[in-house]
């Protein structure tokens, strides 16, 4: 019995630790980083992505990113907030969402679509639905969800105010900045540029004593890799572009003899619009052509930016250069407000033309567009895309002066009426209305698999990136060496950009099984974005891996070589000592120039660029004294300083002493939170799950 026992208890021990130890891996599965002792989990990430950005215009890479800062920021400002004794209830978030006094984060979620600022009536409207129940279930969700970010906010913005109440400047300090700011210096200056001094190859004992010296400079603050890729195009070809052409020729028939040219031209995806286009408005190869030919008259195919185009001449007529115009506005802001809007603008329409009512008062009364309300509806003097499309389409090509016509834009229903129509003289009044049909060139699906067929041929053949750069060599295909990049990167940098592509080659160089020298074990295929078609066939290889902290000599060796060499350039230059700027521009073959009225706050000299170095040698220097060599970006620089002029006394040290702390005040925002950062150990570990 008591065997028995022991291996029931040994049994369920087993059974215990298995359980943890699933429980442990389960956890870790769903660990998506860790802020001080503070950990993301990937559920929560997940869930918050999909309530606030499920309808996001921005890219998932964006919105990721975005939200990854607002976990961190929220871990760290909470455990602040804590340590300040800062409390926010529910009902002080409430009130930051609803009350007189909304939350900046509240006010971005409800923008005035042409201005971008807050929109209250788009806001009042949204709490009047809110309140009805009228809002979907993930618009309450996004609701609700957003206390989250109104209080990391508002925790952020409060101790951005504690930090900021303690920044003090002395009397002393703004009247040393006033006098540095405003004193100015007239200086002649000999500039020898780089490359015409003789080349003086650096030692690497030299290049590591730099490294170190400036160790601040090129320290990493997380690791960076960066990989060497082949990239093979797919290019349409003679055959390629004659089909396209045959193609567009048929249904250049096809377009001369419809009689419902919107439906054709919409079906091959080209451009009809009621706009009437003035000569000067037309693309420069149609300028001329379009207005000698006759109404439904066809022209092409023609070739023009990569692409075959086809265009027909619906309509001329004269198009005004300005119009007067009036309108009144009923906003709508849901499905279920059109039809209300659509019977008072019925109703108003109905009043004006049977004469029992003015346009006027009709608009002070009923019109939503408060800024032309107060005048009766006039909106003054119109030009040519000034307003949103369908308003500028019907007021400049299709209305009739006096006659009143209703049209819906993003802002609601309007009616309106043009009162007068403006002609410019001496200018052509004819505008051509057109029909375009284009057809890029691109290469066909058989030219396609051709370039992907070449890229896994090359993939077959390469064992790792010093065979992948021999071939390279050998069939004169462009290596192209991408920007270095970080574990939660997107973006490859050259013809590859930022997109999932470039971050599947990221993720795949990060793997922990991946070495230095190891190329894909697969073709990375890169769309076309704008064209649809497989345009870039890439081979890949890890080239270099560049750890955490201060990188080795060989990493950044072809960075600072050019430095000091150009340090030993300088170094080497003989003693010119006791001699006048002319006589050293003469040894130098190099001219005197002249800056005048340069300060510490001067950017760019005139005739040297951006030159800090020279600049600050200069403030300090003494007048009359030849000041060189000075190791500048752009070359050796020999100065001289005419004319010292000191800064005029300060008028006002009060009003200086706040703006000069001003500017650091101004930096709080985005330095604190970043030193907060910095201050805290955040592990990241998102590259393991995007």
């Amino acid at each position: 019995m008591w065997m028995v026992l022991i291996l029931l208890g040994l049994a369920l021990a087993a059974f215990i630790l298995m359980d943890a130890n699933f429980t442990g891996q389960r956890n870790n599965q769903f660990h998506l980083g860790k802020v001080g002792d503070t950990e993301i989990d990937w559920n929560d990430f997940q869930r918050a992505q999909s309530i606030m950005y499920s309808n996001s215009s921005q890219d998932v890479f964006t919105t990721r990113n975005s939200l990854w800062q607002h976990f961190v920021e929220s871990a760290i400002l909470d455990k602040e907030a804590e340590k300040l004794g800062i409390q926010l209830t529910d009902e002080m978030i409430e009130e930051m969402k609803t009350g007189a006094r909304l939350s900046p984060v509240v006010k971005s979620y409800f923008p005035n679509q042409q201005t971008g600022q807050f929109d209250r009536s788009f806001y009042d409207n949204f709490i009047q639905q809110l309140n009805a129940g009228q809002i979907d279930p993930q618009g309450v969700q996004r609701w609700e969800y957003l206390d989250n970010f109104i209080k990391t906010d508002r925790i952020k913005a409060q101790i951005n105010a504690l930090a900021e109440k303690a920044i003090y400047t002395p009397s002393w300090m703004a009247e040393e900045v006033y006098k540095e700011k405003q004193s100015k210096v007239d200086f002649d200056v000999v500039r020898i540029p780089y490359s015409q001094l003789a080349d003086i190859e650096p030692t690497d004992q030299e290049l590591t004593a730099y490294l170190k010296e400036h160790r601040a400079e090129y320290e990493q603050k997380e690791e960076k890799r960066q990989v060497d890729y082949v990239a093979i195009e797919a290019v349409a070809t003679p055959e390629d572009t004659l089909a396209i052409f045959e193609e567009m020729n048929e249904i250049k028939q096809e377009l001369q003899t419809t009689e419902d040219d919107s439906l054709l031209v919409l079906s091959y995806e080209g451009g009809y619009s009621p706009a009437y286009y003035k000569k000067d408005k037309l693309p420069e190869t149609l300028q001329e052509k379009v207005f000698e030919m006759k109404i439904g008259e066809v022209y092409g195919p023609y070739l023009a930016d990569n692409a075959y185009n086809l265009v027909k001449l619906i309509d001329r007529k004269d198009v005004p250069d300005s119009v007067e115009v009036r309108h009144i506005l009923r906003g709508v802001k849901t499905q279920d407000q059109i039809a209300g809007a659509q019977n008072i603008i019925d109703s108003l329409q109905q009043l004006i033309e049977s004469g029992s009512e003015s346009f006027e008062d009709l608009a002070k009364s009923f019109s939503q567009d408060q800024g032309s309300a107060i005048n009766g509806g006039d909106l003054g003097t119109a030009f040519p895309g000034q307003m949103v499309p369908q308003f500028n389409d019907l007021i400049f090509y299709q209305a009739e002066v006096g006659k009143l016509y209703k049209v819906f834009t993003q802002f609601g229903i309007h009616l309106v009426q043009v009162t007068k129509k403006k002609y410019a003289q001496g200018t052509d009044r004819s505008g051509a209305r057109i029909a375009i049909i284009r057809t890029p060139i691109v290469p066909s699906e058989d030219t396609q698999n051709a370039a992907l067929a070449q890229a896994n041929s090359i993939l077959s053949e390469v064992q790792n990136i010093d065979q992948l750069r021999q071939y390279a060599d050998k069939h004169n295909l462009d290596l192209v060496t991408s920007a270095k990049f970080g574990a939660n990167d997107q973006n490859l940098g050259g013809d590859l950009g930022a997109n999932q592509n470039s971050r599947n080659i990221i993720q795949w160089a990060f793997l922990s099984n991946v070495s230095k020298g190891d190329v894909a074990p697969e073709v990375y295929i890169f769309d076309n974005s704008e064209l649809y078609y497989n345009q870039y066939n890439v081979v890949a290889g890890l080239k270099d891996i560049f750890p955490k902290g201060v990188p080795s000599l060989v990493t950044v060796k072809e960075e600072i070589l050019p430095l000091v060499a150009n340090q030993k350039k300088v170094e080497q230059l003989p003693d010119l000592s006791g001699k006048s700027l002319q006589e050293i521009a003469t040894h130098f073959a190099a001219q005197v120039s002249t800056i005048t009225d340069a300060s510490s706050g001067s950017g760019i000299l005139e005739g040297l660029g951006k030159e800090p170095v020279v600049l600050a040698k200069a403030i300090a220097s003494e007048e009359q004294k030849v000041v060189g060599p000075i190791a500048g970006s752009g070359g050796v620089f020999y100065i001289k300083v005419t004319n010292k002029k000191p800064a005029e006394e300060i008028d006002n040290l009060a009003f200086y002493r706040n703006t000069t702390g001003m500017g650091v005040k101004r930096s709080i925002p985005f330095s604190l939170i970043q030193s907060m950062k910095e201050a805290i150990n955040i592990e990241d570990k998102r590259s393991t799950f995007f």
